[in-house]
């Protein structure tokens, strides 16, 4: 049925979400999760696509997806 295929990948996502609580519970808080060059890179495309889904119902999917990839293309 239509429901079939989301629940269970929901309940995997669940599962493995779980799993990595249960794995990082046993590393030391003095291990940094990522360098500040890391999340500047992470940044980077995190920003220009939250701006992209915030445009898309002004000027449509079209018009936001070309704005977006040419971004990209040209600063990354």
């Amino acid at each position: 049925k239509a429901g079939f295929f989301p629940f269970y990948v929901g309940i995997a996502i669940v599962i493995s979400s779980i799993v990595n609580l249960v794995q990082a519970r046993g590393v030391p808080r003095s291990d940094l999760f990522a360098e500040w060059g890391q999340l500047r890179q992470v940044l980077s495309v995190v920003i220009p696509t939250a701006i992209y889904v915030g445009i898309i119902p002004w000027i449509g999917i079209y018009v936001s997806s070309t704005l977006l990839v040419a971004f990209f293309m040209r600063r990354l």
